[in-house]
């Protein structure tokens, strides 16, 4: 059976996101799964249902090779399983002296990370579709890593839900692998701020709301919540001199962090909202956001790019971080690789799908 066109375009952008961030993943697999030790860079170049193709190069050739899945794929989940299986059997015949690839690092620090169990404290409204949640209690071991730091919210349908002591991010996965009945969702979102006890989280509300955005439209003051983490993807280059970030209302509260610690050095900062009316007070940094509004695209996928490349100038030790609509990111990492941005230069990231 075919892939779906919804599939076909998540496994899209996720091979897109491998070949961008995770380059060493995909060489490691060509060098020890495959066998082309010489290789220096590799790319997964096309699949399907049935197979992947990685293509590697080395200073002599250009070689491509097939990996036939095991079962036929309907999911991007699917597809991810079996990147991984094959990186973990690539890892199995690298010499000890191979460096850990960016995935495998990330894998090994999950392993670390704790479950805590917090309570709604607040809510405020940021915007006319952004509501800050601040969470106390539970919290005062949680890493305050700054910049773009996210957690997994687990959160309940169930009005008065309670979590088990023992419960973690082994149990809600465990539950939703095995398909039981069960009122708990998920979602990963930023650390806008963190205090000593408490977290201050925006949620971007919706007019067709996914689990977690209903719940913070409906949460109370007392709701528990279960969060997992705290990760980060936000690592520029030491020898920056410019910031540029781009951020639809997804990524507002992470970029808005980085922007606090980024010591004084130069930055613009793009913000996309639906209109002006769904600007907030950004505090005394409005002259270096500029704002632009999907209202006024007809094709807001290219126009929308084609707005934000203007505004983006080539220079040196220029580094571009941002997030947003998976396919618009996809879309703009190809736009400013064709303008001379390397991926080194570039770190964007699909939050969700239209």
């Amino acid at each position: 059976m075919a892939l779906t066109n919804s599939s076909k375009e998540d496994i899209e952008l996720l091979v897109d996101t491998y070949n961008h961030r995770h380059p060493d993943a995909i060489n490691l697999i060509s060098k020890y799964f495959y066998g082309e030790t010489q290789s220096t860079m590799s790319e997964i170049t096309e699949f399907n249902e049935n197979f992947l193709v990685v293509s590697s190069i080395s200073l002599t050739k250009k070689k491509e090779n097939k990996f036939e899945f095991p079962l036929e794929i309907k999911t991007s989940e699917e597809f991810q399983n079996n990147l991984i299986m094959l990186l973990m059997q690539a890892r199995e015949k690298a010499p000890s002296s191979e460096p850990l690839t960016n995935i495998e690092k990330e894998i090994e620090k999950t392993k670390n990370l704790d479950t805590y169990f917090t309570k709604v404290k607040s809510k405020k409204v940021i915007s006319k579709n952004i509501v800050e949640i601040t969470f106390q209690g539970g919290l005062k071991s949680l890493p305050n890593y700054g910049n773009d730091a996210f957690l997994y919210f687990i959160v309940s349908e169930e009005k008065n839900f309670k979590f088990p002591s023992d419960f973690s991010m082994a149990t809600f996965r465990s539950l939703k692998a095995s398909k039981d009945v069960t009122s708990l969702n998920g979602a990963y979102y930023t650390i806008r701020r963190k205090r000593t006890d408490e977290i201050d989280v925006w949620f971007v509300l919706h007019s067709n709301p996914g689990p977690l955005a209903d719940w913070a439209e409906k949460c109370d003051a007392g709701d528990n919540v279960a969060v997992w983490g705290p990760r980060s993807s936000y690592n520029p280059p030491k020898d920056i001199d410019q910031y540029i970030f781009i951020a639809d209302e997804t990524a507002q509260p992470a970029v808005l962090s980085c922007i606090e610690n980024i010591n004084g050095k130069k930055y613009i900062g793009i913000f996309e909202t639906k209109n002006e009316q769904y600007e907030y007070d950004l505090k005394g940094i409005s002259d270096r956001i500029k704002w632009i509004y999907r209202d006024d695209f007809v094709q807001q996928n290219e126009d929308l790019v084609n707005e934000i490349v203007s505004l983006v100038q080539k220079a040196d030790n220029t580094y571009i971080f941002g997030a947003g609509e998976g396919k618009r990111m996809l879309t703009l990492r190809r736009v400013l690789k064709e303008v001379g941005f390397s991926t080194k230069e570039t770190n964007l990231i699909g939050y969700w799908k239209k």
